[in-house]
């Protein structure tokens, strides 16, 4: 009798439990809610990162295809300069500059710089090589 009656409680109670309450769902949906949100955020800065990336990865090959024009002129020709480039909608300022004897007699030191703005921050790449005198 006390088996039997302890069946029926227990099937009465699983009848009752069936579902969630209102508090379960409204904490579920909440954890939800604060992981998307953190997705979202996640996902805005890997394409802010992103378009950095590629903007910083232009820069340093204009930079590169400068300098490698400037390094194969003869050194005595060579004079301060500058240039724009624009891809896409950004604008990159190449400038260029010929220090002489530096960092000896005899050698020349070229600094090639291309700055671009990142919204409303200017970023820069600058790279520098040391030349010989043309011995031909």
């Amino acid at each position: 009798m006390v088996l039997r009656e302890t069946k029926t409680l227990r099937r009465k109670r699983a009848l009752k439990n069936k579902g969630f309450t209102l508090i379960e769902v409204l904490i579920a949906m909440t954890i939800l809610g604060f992981g998307v949100a953190a997705f979202i955020a996640l996902q805005t800065s890997a394409v802010l990162m992103r378009a950095h990336a590629q903007r910083l990865t232009t820069a340093t090959q204009l930079t590169v295809a400068r300098l490698d024009e400037l390094m194969l002129t003869n050194p005595d020709l060579l004079a301060n300069g500058s240039d724009n480039v624009t891809i896409g909608s950004v604008r990159y300022t190449r400038t260029w500059t010929i220090t002489s004897d530096q960092p000896a007699n005899g050698l020349t030191t070229i600094r090639a710089r291309t700055n671009w703005w990142n919204k409303a921050d200017p970023r820069q790449v600058e790279l520098s090589a040391v030349v010989l005198p043309d011995q031909g």
